[in-house]
């Protein structure tokens, strides 16, 4: 069991890793697509060749964190590749909101993906270690639990050895009583027998005196 979590702290490193790397790739192609639209006439281009419906585009806060909220929840159910695809449609939502308003800034843009990057870092980052730090309390509380049940048990067995040193201890004294009294009963009859022999010499008086 020490084992398995200690595997699974690896495996929660290795998937942020990996996670992390498939972000940094996804945010490339993002800014490739970025340095695209900066580029003169490349709004004209787009209005042309994607329209984008003025009702579909919210420039409020909160037509951007439902996105956002979506990311998190992924995050949070470990499905990496779902949380890197909304997150990919975060930065998609707020291009066209940017594309819509035709104030589409190199420098803007790359603050924005550098910002959305930096709160997903820190997100998966809180995230991971937050299982880490769950797993690690998970172990150690098994640790306890381990030692509470190995004392139990080296507290049985020293029952057990005292019960079975006074079996010990009381079959000697029987055995000792035994002994005793055998050997009181061998000198009562070895007394008894002298006697006996003592009182028949002394019934039968000499010839002399008869």
């Amino acid at each position: 069991m020490m084992s398995s979590n200690l595997d699974d702290a690896v495996d929660a490193n290795d998937r942020y890793e990996r996670l992390e790397l498939s972000i940094t790739t996804q945010l490339s192609r993002v800014e490739e697509e970025l340095v695209e639209l900066s580029k003169p006439n490349a709004f004209a281009k787009l209005r042309y060749d994607k329209p984008v419906s003025a009702r579909s585009i919210s420039t409020t806060k909160d037509g951007i964190s439902s996105y956002w909220e979506q990311v998190l929840k992924y995050i949070r159910q470990d499905q990496d590749e779902k949380a890197v695809f909304a997150l990919i449609r975060v930065v998609q939502r707020m291009l066209d909101e940017k594309a819509y308003a035709k104030t589409l800034h190199e420098k803007a843009t790359k603050s924005y993906v550098d910002n959305l990057y930096e709160r997903v870092s820190s997100g998966v980052k809180d995230n991971m270690n937050e299982s880490i730090a769950d797993s690690c309390d998970n172990l150690e509380n098994q640790v306890i639990t381990l030692a509470e049940k190995i004392g139990e048990v080296k507290l049985y067995f020293q029952t057990q050895l005292r019960v079975v040193k006074n079996q010990i201890t009381s079959l000697k004294e029987i055995n000792e009583e035994s002994k005793s009294k055998k050997g009181d009963l061998e000198s009562g009859r070895s007394a008894s027998t002298s006697s006996s022999k003592s009182n028949a010499f002394t019934i039968c008086p000499p010839k002399q005196y008869r």
